[in-house]
């Protein structure tokens, strides 16, 4: 094997380490934020305290080890510049995991991507939005969100 194949085989491990503690630290925000998420009874929802936009974090479906959820956030002047948030979220409760499966309508995210490409996508696009979401839900702890259940 040459130095350039082992030296790639090393980054790409090194991206999927990281991805998994990403999706980790995004299963363990989202329980602090919501303890009552893998209760299948309820529907976790989101308020936050004004004037910030409304927020809403709905449980859509899912079974016993996995859940999907919906996270919108309405912004007060939504614009084609600035859309309101969307994100679709799968949670895999038995490997303590929770990844973005949609942004803004955009699914499917490939772990890397050529640069340039005709969808105009970063390099490391889903650890990009990946990272938005645990940035978030921390914004959401540290300003206190309040949790209920519709």
């Amino acid at each position: 094997m040459t130095t350039a194949v082992r030296n790639r085989s090393r980054q790409r491990l090194a991206l999927y380490e990281s991805m998994g503690r990403l999706y980790g630290d995004n299963y363990h925000l989202l329980n602090r934020l919501f303890p009552q998420l893998k209760d299948d009874n309820k529907r976790p929802r989101l308020l936050l305290p004004q004037p910030l936009p409304g927020v809403e974090l709905a449980l859509t479906g899912g079974g016993r080890y996995t859940s999907f959820l919906s996270l919108r956030q309405q912004l007060e002047e939504a614009s084609s510049i600035l859309p309101d948030l969307a994100i679709d979220i799968r949670v895999y409760h038995d490997a303590f995991l929770a990844e973005v499966v949609s942004y803004q309508g955009q699914g499917r995210f490939l772990a890397r991507y050529q640069v340039p490409n005709g969808q105009m996508f970063q390099a490391h696009e889903k650890q990009q939005v990946n990272y938005f979401l645990r940035e978030w839900l921390r914004h959401c702890l540290t300003r206190q969100c309040l949790t209920g259940t519709d």
